[in-house]
């Protein structure tokens, strides 16, 4: 990875939790932060730390909790995020240098990709000056740098044919065309796509480990 110049993301394993059970778990993931973090020492392609993935970001608690392990990510010279799927109500986004939000759902999600570009757009930069004002009214804040942990639509009919039947490989191949051309015009820094396939050996029977059929199938 070092020499092809690649950026590799890690998390911790922290996925799906309560505020409370959040902060439980980050309070004993000393150990695990240290095994990670002396992992990538130095290597040029150890890139950012993932906290937690789709856990309960809309609490001060958790948000300590985060911003407590946040720190020590920093002064190990990485990055710290986490993945939210509350795009409008996390409480947490100033307390780490990046989230990545969830945008999966069956039929794609134009209008959330939409409005996470109309947040990074020109004067979007604005809205960093009240980021702490934001947090004390306990009103969600802001942070300069967003991406996106999943962008993708399901197949849900593979018998279906045409990009008009939702649910289709069409829809599904029209949807990813769409939003990927929103995406080359925009400023988001980070964008994962959940997941492109192709007709490699066994590329289509690799198991997704939620269970989900997102993705390009070409």
């Amino acid at each position: 990875a070092d020499s092809l110049g690649l950026t590799l993301f890690i998390e911790l394993p922290f996925a799906q939790l309560s505020s409370r059970a959040l902060q439980s778990e980050l309070a004993q993931a000393d150990s695990l932060l240290s095994l990670v973090l002396a992992a990538g020492q130095g290597h040029a392609s150890a890139g950012p730390v993932g906290i937690t993935r789709l856990s309960d970001t809309r609490s001060p608690g958790g948000c300590d909790a985060i911003a407590r392990v946040a720190e020590r990510i920093r002064a190990a010279g990485r990055r710290a995020y986490y993945t939210s799927s509350f795009l409008s109500a996390d409480r947490c986004t100033a307390v780490v240098d990046m989230v990545l939000f969830d945008l999966l759902s069956p039929h794609g999600n134009l209008p959330a990709l939409a409005s996470m570009i109309a947040q990074i757009s020109p004067g979007g930069a604005a809205r960093e000056a009240t980021q702490k004002e934001a947090r004390a009214r306990d009103t969600p804040s802001d942070v300069s740098q967003r991406g996106i942990a999943g962008l993708g639509a399901a197949i849900t009919r593979p018998e279906a044919s045409g990009w008009m039947n939702e649910g289709s490989p069409q829809a599904q191949a029209r949807f990813m065309e769409t939003a990927l051309n929103q995406v080359v015009r925009s400023r988001l820094p980070y964008v994962f796509v959940h997941r492109w396939r192709d007709q490699a050996p066994l590329a289509s029977t690799l198991p997704d480990p939620w269970g989900r059929s997102y993705g390009l199938y070409t």
